[in-house]
């Protein structure tokens, strides 16, 4: 802090008692990154790749010896493009920075140097390795880097409400840290989940962070990995660079990682839902935020991401007030209604020593909400919306084809036009692309032709709006696309959305907290999820309670009821299943037992992941079908050092055939008397062609799978 400041707040109260009428909040001044700016001067000149393969035609050091970190500057990045902007294979070349530190790596195209305005990311250590890839026959390349930001702490003072700091680490996927300005931001539920933060910080936005590490011990901080860091669109920008409290906001969006592909919404999964501060009962609130630190807290502290609750104080206009301890660096921090985990406002001012509150905007502010309404760049865009009325086929038809109805609606200004609805298959030679038929309005069917039984199927959805930007079903394929698989004939055995209680048991063994149960998530921004996996409401997770309950000891155990699946042909188990864990050393163990629990059998151990996936299994490379199969998902925190959340929904058993009439004996097409004689002779005779259950012996199992068969008929 300089002297002036210093001044003000010794100052401050003398003056008050003077003049009180001009009394305002003190503004919670941003945190600006301690850093300092080295010139230097790294020319690669022009250069190009004249082999026939892609490789590395430039590798340089650039270092600044002592630095904890340091952030490239380039006056110049020419990089050949192609046709394929900027992507492998298409003539072109990369830029890719690695730290020698802890080896986080960068890839930028040249579009996207120009997004980050010629700088890098934050790399942690002294020296990066500077490389440029190039294809084969790609035009020449050259980057002139001429200085680097590297670090200096300095520490500041504090703002805090009563005697002590009580503000505590957390972590809080939905909340970044602002550089090189030193404020905080967080995501929230727009269309592309952009962010907010305070007016006075907007003239530095430049980079935000998520899932920023500690600082180092003498408090300089850390940056995490380049993969969550995002330049700042600065054409997304709206803001009134902050009047003061109450008057102080600022909304904007991120380009994606280069290295991910990903906007900070997909990556974090996570995200705040708005909400006004006079149409809520407002006790508590919390506010988290990268506030600064200083003696006796401790230095690693700094700017690492920190919580405290604190009361609620009222509402003046569009000012909110509050009792939560905040220091430099929180400029930017959401208000949260600690009952609804609603942002009310965004934290912009401190002043607790001197009035007895600190202050923010209350998201009622007119501009902020016109803002909101009329997004701008990245922000301004979202894609149709895909709805499927009938679901998705959890198995495709081998002998017939296949139909599948999906909506496809307006969002975000992207109309979609419906003569390029598509739909996309693969069973491994390629995708191949048919035609949606507009049956009504925004509702579309394809017929997916027969596929060979057994094959894996890889498929997703595209439709192009009126603007010709592309979407897809899910974002991101192919890369992401859906999977399944195809059979003659299929019955869904099991099909649990956990809407009613499908009496499944929860033993905890040493569990303070995070048990599993069944539940609408709350999303307490802790890693946990904050909407179900097939969106019908209510999943299995752990402790779904307001505040901050992940799981603490145990295990918790989720046990699903007794499945007889002894009449079966080729059962699939399916689930969807949430697992975070923030250091990596605890993991959700999947088994399956044939035997009612008396012995298990693992199926997979699922390590920390962002958001909702899908497992298949087919069951009888595991176990023996028989009548008392049960599957159970295992959690713990073990030890007890570490944040971690779990939960498990859309869990489905299906059985399927490669004979589309198991039945159909004489094979005429029906399945009647005829074959019902005809399986007794077969059955009298031991002949393979009774042997239904395939498992090498005609026997009574035999027998009454036929009886299913000749129900089921073709």
């Amino acid at each position: 802090m300089n002297l002036l400041v210093r001044a003000y707040f010794s100052t401050g109260l003398l003056f008050l008692m003077s003049a009180s009428v001009f009394a305002q909040p003190v503004a919670e001044q941003p945190s600006p990154l301690a850093q300092q700016f080295v010139k230097m001067h790294l020319d690669t000149g022009l250069i190009s790749n004249n082999q026939t393969r892609r490789q590395i035609i430039e590798s340089r050091v650039v270092s600044l010896p002592g630095a904890a970190w340091v952030r490239l500057v380039f006056e110049s990045v020419r990089l050949a493009e192609g046709d394929g902007g900027g992507k492998v294979g298409s003539e072109s070349a990369e830029l890719v920075l690695t730290s020698l530190e802890d080896g986080a790596v960068q890839r930028l195209t040249m579009q996207e140097a120009a997004q980050w305005a010629n700088t890098s990311a934050y790399f942690n250590g002294d020296a990066v390795l500077m490389q440029i890839i190039a294809d084969p026959g790609s035009s020449p390349s050259r980057v002139v880097v001429m200085g680097v930001y590297a670090s200096e702490y300095q520490s500041t003072d504090r703002s805090i409400c009563g005697n002590t700091d009580d503000r505590l680490l957390i972590s809080d996927p939905r909340v970044g840290r602002l550089l090189p300005s030193g404020c905080t931001a967080f995501l929230i539920d727009d269309c592309n989940r952009c962010l907010l933060t305070a007016g006075h910080c907007a003239n530095g936005a430049q980079v935000v962070e998520f899932n920023v590490p500690m600082s180092l011990p003498d408090g300089t901080i850390v940056h995490p990995q380049p993969s969550d860091q995002y330049p700042v669109d600065l054409s997304s920008l709206q803001t009134n660079n902050g009047n003061g409290a109450g008057d102080d906001w600022a909304y904007f969006g991120v380009f994606d990682n280069a290295d991910t592909a990903q906007s900070p919404g997909q990556r974090q999964q996570s995200w705040f839902t708005l909400a006004l501060p006079a149409a809520l009962n407002v006790s508590q609130v919390t506010v988290a935020g990268y506030g600064s630190t200083a003696f006796p807290s401790e230095p690693a502290w700094n700017q690492a991401l920190k919580a405290d609750t604190g009361s609620y104080t009222g509402l003046t206009g569009n000012k909110v007030e509050h009792q939560a301890d905040t220091t430099f660096g929180n400029s930017g921090s959401p208000i949260v209604d600690q009952k609804t985990d609603a942002a009310i406002g965004i934290h912009t001012h401190g002043g607790c020593s001197i009035f007895n509150a600190n202050a923010g905007t209350a998201m009622s502010h007119p501009g902020l909400q016109n803002a909101l309404a009329n997004p701008m760049g990245v922000c301004a865009y979202c894609g149709p919306l895909f709805w499927f009325p009938s679901g998705l086929p959890p198995i495709f038809n081998s002998v017939a084809p296949t139909p599948i109805r999906v909506q496809i609606t307006e969002r975000g200004g992207a109309v979609p036009v419906a003569s390029t609805a598509k739909f996309h298959y693969d069973t491994g030679t390629g995708f191949v692309d048919l035609p949606m038929v507009q049956v009504s309005g925004d509702e579309y069917e394809v017929m997916v032709p027969q596929i060979p039984c057994q094959d894996a199927v890889g498929f997703y959805f595209s439709i192009q709006s009126v603007d010709g930007q592309l979407h897809t079903y899910p974002d991101g394929s192919p890369a992401s696309a859906l999977s399944a698989s195809a059979a003659a004939w299929s019955q869904i055995l099991v099909n649990e959305n956990f809407q009613t209680d499908p009496g499944w048991t929860v033993q905890n063994q040493n569990l303070i907290t995070g048990a599993f149960e069944r539940g609408v998530p709350v999303g307490q921004g802790r890693g946990d999820p904050i909407i179900d996996y097939d969106g019908s409401g209510m999943c299995w997770l752990t402790d779904n309670a307001s505040g901050d309950f992940d799981i603490d000891g145990g295990p918790t155990i989720l046990t699903t009821s007794t499945f007889d699946l002894s009449l079966t042909s080729n059962p699939v188990l399916s689930y969807a299943h949430w697992f975070t864990n923030d250091d990596g050393d605890d993991q959700l163990i999947v088994e399956v037992s044939e035997n009612n629990g008396v012995t298990w059998i693992e199926l997979e151990r699922v390590s920390d992941s962002i958001g909702w996936s899908v497992s298949e299994f087919r069951l009888l490379d595991f176990i023996t079908l028989t009548q008392t199969v049960q599957v159970r998902f295992t959690a713990a925190d073990q030890p007890n050092n570490s944040l971690t959340e779990a939960a498990i929904d859309r869990f489905m058993i299906v059985d399927s055939s490669c004979t589309p009439c198991p039945g159909d004996l004489t094979a005429d097409g029906i399945v009647d008397v005829l074959d019902f004689f005809r399986f007794v002779e077969l059955f009298d005779l031991a002949d393979p062609a009774a042997d239904l259950s395939a498992d090498g012996i005609v026997d009574v199992m035999d027998f009454f799978l036929f009886i299913i068969a000749f129900d089921i008929g073709c």
